[in-house]
């Protein structure tokens, strides 16, 4: 076995660890987001009021100590991380009111895009090509009030489809690396 050999295999081993990993919490997570949806969409939104808390101290800290910027861009930068952080606060003190807020932002850029699309129809295509932008169009505005008319349910639905996805991904992940690995024993030996 050439040194280029034996990095390959070294290589194709750590891939192959990664990949069962990957699979394993792909098909973990999904079903944890099957069994306790409550908890899954709860985790979500404390992981998102971290994340904003985080990202509007880092915003904070950059207008403080970014000398390099004009007086009024280091007060608009340190003020938009304190409203990120005070987000962040919100979220954490309010798990299910921010996944609600979040179905109403989606459910609102639906209807944008919707709106958008039929006006790009009519504005820039002939006929033969409006009506596939205007039937989508519809669909996203449509769409988009069923999810500001139901926005916990379309978050819920969100979770599950996702969840499902994982789940599937993860066992194919798992079921198609047992495969490959049996069949690259039976070729060793």
């Amino acid at each position: 076995m050439t040194r280029h050999d034996a990095l390959e295999s070294q290589i194709r081993s750590v891939f192959r660890r990664g990949a069962w990993i990957a699979a394993i919490s792909a098909l973990l997570v999904g079903a944890f987001g099957l069994i306790f949806p409550q908890a899954a969409l709860r985790s979500v939104a404390l992981l998102f009021g971290v994340y904003l808390i985080v990202a509007g101290t880092s915003r904070v800290f950059t207008a403080v100590s970014g000398t390099d910027m004009q007086a009024g861009w280091r007060w608009f930068v340190g003020l938009m991380g304190l409203v990120v952080i005070a987000a962040g606060v919100l979220c954490l003190n309010n798990p299910f009111g921010t996944l609600i807020a979040i179905g109403l932002f989606i459910g609102i850029g639906w209807q944008i895009d919707g709106l958008l699309c039929i006006i790009t129809a009519f504005a820039l295509f002939r006929r033969g090509t409006r009506a596939s932008l205007v039937l989508t169009g519809l669909a996203s505005f449509v769409f988009g009030i069923v999810v500001i008319l139901l926005p916990g349910a379309a978050i819920l639905g969100f979770l599950f489809v996702t969840a499902i996805f994982l789940a599937v991904i993860g066992a194919v992940g798992i079921v198609s690396l047992a495969i490959s690995g049996s069949r690259r024993r039976a070729e060793i030996a």
